[in-house]
């Protein structure tokens, strides 16, 4: 049995001056409705769904992929997502336009990461997302559907899976 590798997944790029932008923007925003509104119920309301959101895409964002023998993972705080290696038919670098280019249908967008679900982009079609750094995003495409993740070596990664998919 082959030891499983694990590929950081650190925050670079967009991602490192957006969180913080909106983080501020959010903070700023509750600050001004929390001060300037009549109705104190309705701002603390205001106030709790921001919260929530930064620990929901907190606890979403990618950590780590783990590749293995059995297939490719995507470690995050709160649940995980597992991709099969027999389910894999091809795996390559894929650039912003291509996965950005229309839109994100549901999840966060570079809230600490770009992590949801895209239907029916024009290149990749419907695929999950699980990116932190945009520079070095892999597509795994598994058929119908796909997943687009980011590592700290998109390369590196790539010859991994490639050589266990070929075993």
């Amino acid at each position: 049995m082959a030891q499983a590798n694990i590929y950081k997944c650190k925050a670079a790029g967009e991602v490192r001056v957006m969180t913080p932008v909106l983080i501020g923007s959010m903070v700023i925003a509750v600050i001004v409705i929390v001060h300037e509104s009549p109705r104190l119920l309705a701002a603390i309301l205001v106030a709790v769904l921001v919260v929530v959101a930064i620990v929901v895409s907190y606890l979403y964002m990618p950590r780590a992929v783990v590749v293995d023998d059995q297939g490719v993972g995507v470690k995050q705080a709160i649940s995980g997502n597992f991709i099969p290696m027999e389910s894999l038919r091809s795996v390559r670098r894929v650039s912003k336009r291509e996965v950005f280019g229309s839109g994100l249908d549901i999840g966060v967008g570079g809230l600490f990461s770009y992590t949801g679900t895209v239907k029916n982009n024009k290149t990749l079609g419907s695929f999950s997302l699980f990116v932190r750094n945009t520079s070095e995003m892999v597509f795994i495409d598994c058929g119908k559907s796909g997943v687009v993740l980011s590592a700290d070596s998109a390369d590196e990664l790539i010859e991994d899976i490639l050589a266990r998919k070929s075993r």
